[in-house]
């Protein structure tokens, strides 16, 4: 199965800043894995920064980060859902 956009930045940012220590400011998302999602969906996307951004807002809003990392971890169906379902939200 192919992954999307989402999936592939999702898994590199988690991967990247996963480990790092922030604080969560409102509904979004540390800003260390803000970047590196929008860097590696760019660069799996090649440019498609504005699906980008959709679906990093998307997962914003429906996720905490705290959460969408828990569901990474532990339920990888799940986050294939989110992911497929945020992406097709985004596909214009």
């Amino acid at each position: 199965m192919r992954y999307t956009l989402a999936a592939a930045a999702l898994l590199a940012s988690l991967a990247v800043a996963g480990s790092a220590q922030a604080t969560v400011r409102a509904a979004r998302w540390p800003a260390s894995f803000e970047h590196a999602f929008l860097v590696n969906c760019n660069a799996t996307s090649h440019g498609q920064i504005a699906r980008c951004r959709c679906e990093l807002q998307s997962l914003e809003r429906h996720y905490t980060y705290r959460t969408l990392a828990s569901i990474y971890l532990h339920d990888q169906t799940r986050l294939r859902a989110i992911l497929l379902r945020t992406a097709r939200g985004c596909s214009g």
